[in-house]
C-alpha cells in the first residue's frame, strides 16, 4: 500500500507525482492513483500534477466502431477523481488524448530533440527526413520544414488480400542521402526495419531513426541484425541494460522534465514546490 512519509508537510503545496511504465501495470497505475489521493485528500495538497513520461494505454485512445473500452480516456477521468489537477507526459502519442483529458494536459516532445542532437553530430548536409507512410507524412513533413531537410515516404500498399500493407516505393529522392525516421514510439521495430530495408535497396548510404518511445518488446536482435543503422530513443519507458547495443542509444529526458516543472511552477510563486 502507498504511504507518503508522515514527516513531510504537504498542506497547500504544489505536488508532482511521477510513474514510469513498469510491470505490473495494473498495480502501478492503482498505486499512482492512492498516492494521488492521499496527496490531495489526506495531505491537503494545493495541487497535484500527474508526471507520466509515457502516458499509459495510449494506444487506446479511440474503439473504431467496436465496443470496447477507450482506456486512454478512461484513465483521464480516474485522475481527475482521483484529485489530479494536471498531467504532464511526453509525446502522447495522438492529439486525441489531450483532446479527451478532463485535466489541463502539457506535452512534451522529444523527437525535436533527440532530432536536433543527431544533426548535431552528423551535420544537417545530404540527409533527408523519410515518412514510413502516408499517415505518418503530416509530422514527419513538420521535422523536415522545421530542419529545412528534404522530406520523401515511402508508399505504402496492400497487394494482396493480406491485411498488412507493404512498402512498395518512394516518393522522394533517398539516393546517396543518409535517411533519418521520426517516431513518437516503437513496440517491436519491424517497421523501422522494413524502412531502413527499402531506403537503402534505393540508394541511401545510412539510415537513422529517432523515436522517442523505445519499448523494443520483441529484443534487439532483429535491430542489430537489420539494415537500420542507427536508432536513437529516450529513457521514459525503462530500458534493461541488456537491450542496449551498439546501434541503440538511450538519450535522457530528464532535464526536459525538470525544466517543465519549473516553468509550471514559476507561475505559481504563492505554493512550495515538492518534486
Amino acid at each position: 500500500m502507498p504511504e507518503i512519509d508522515p514527516s513531510e508537510d504537504l498542506e497547500g503545496c504544489d505536488v508532482y507525482i511521477l510513474q514510469q511504465q513498469v510491470s505490473p501495470l495494473s498495480q502501478q497505475m492503482i498505486e499512482l492513483l492512492l498516492f494521488i489521493d492521499a496527496a490531495k485528500t489526506t495531505c491537503k495538497a494545493a495541487r497535484v500534477t500527474v508526471v507520466l513520461p509515457y502516458y499509459f494505454y495510449a494506444r487506446t485512445d479511440r474503439t473504431d466502431g467496436r465496443k470496447i473500452s477507450a482506456a486512454a480516456a478512461l484513465w483521464s477521468k480516474l485522475y481527475q477523481r482521483a484529485g489530479a489537477d494536471r498531467i504532464l507526459t511526453m509525446d502522447p502519442h495522438t492529439n486525441t488524448i489531450e483532446a479527451q483529458s478532463r485535466i489541463p494536459l502539457d506535452a512534451l516532445h522529444a523527437t525535436v530533440y533527440l532530432l536536433a542532437k543527431v544533426l548535431g553530430e552528423i551535420g544537417k548536409e545530404g540527409k533527408v527526413v523519410v515518412a514510413t507512410d502516408q499517415g505518418s507524412a503530416k509530422y514527419s513533413g513538420v521535422y523536415a520544414d522545421y530542419f529545412n531537410l528534404p522530406l520523401a515516404v515511402i508508399d505504402k500498399r496492400r497487394t494482396d488480400d493480406s491485411e498488412k500493407p507493404k512498402m512498395v516505393g518512394i516518393l522522394g529522392e533517398v539516393n546517396g542521402l543518409t535517411a533519418i525516421f521520426c517516431d513518437d514510439e516503437t513496440l517491436s521495430g519491424n517497421t523501422l526495419i522494413d524502412a531502413a530495408e527499402m531506403v537503402k535497396s534505393r540508394g541511401a548510404k545510412t539510415a537513422i531513426a529517432v523515436v522517442s518511445h523505445g519499448f523494443l518488446s520483441l529484443g534487439v536482435n532483429k535491430i542489430e541484425d537489420s539494415k537500420l543503422d542507427r536508432l536513437v530513443i529516450t529513457d521514459t519507458v525503462p530500458i534493461i541494460e541488456e537491450k542496449i547495443t551498439k546501434k541503440i542509444q538511450v538519450v535522457t529526458i530528464a532535464q526536459m522534465f525538470a525544466d517543465a516543472i519549473r516553468k509550471m511552477h514559476g507561475s505559481r510563486t504563492s505554493t512550495e514546490s515538492i518534486t
